[in-house]
């Protein structure tokens, strides 16, 4: 019964990040594919990079960052949880079923960088992108381009 439950809610999850993906990538390609560079630089601002391609294109490359809870700093420090009488107790970090609330101070987190490449032929034209962003920077551009992408029937 638990497996079954697990298997239903994973294949939620999945079709909902691919349902966000497979919407902004429409929305992205029906905002810049054919468009000029300037248009492309206009919607999305100066890219962080430009790099020159062999046949006379070029790649905007426009990164984005994000930041991801690691864990403590230090894995045997303190924090508190509250019994069923109000009371708070200190506790070792292996207690971590019990834990209510830590201190955020002592907190570390992972920086990652995720990019947008936008591939443009010899004359200027976007002819293609593509990309690693995560779910929130997806959502973040779909509700940026939506506008672009036509109305369904």
């Amino acid at each position: 019964m638990k497996n079954t439950f697990l298997l239903i809610v994973l294949s939620v999850c999945i079709v909902a990040c691919t349902s966000t993906t497979r919407l902004t990538n429409k929305a992205i390609s029906y905002a810049l594919v054919t468009q000029k560079e300037n248009v492309a630089q206009a919607l999305l601002g100066p890219p962080a990079r430009t790099v020159p391609l062999p046949d006379g294109g070029k790649v905007l490359v426009y990164e984005y960052y994000s930041y991801e809870f690691v864990g403590r700093r230090d894995p045997r420090s303190k924090s508190y949880r509250v019994d069923e009488f109000g009371d708070s107790h200190g506790f070792e970090i292996d207690d971590v079923f019990n834990t209510l609330a830590y201190d955020s101070r002592d907190a570390t987190y992972d920086r990652n960088s995720n990019y947008l490449e936008v591939y443009l032929d010899s004359d200027g034209y976007c002819v293609d992108f593509s990309h690693n962003l995560n779910k929130e920077q997806l959502q973040l551009l779909y509700d940026q381009f939506k506008r672009y992408a036509p109305e369904k029937p």
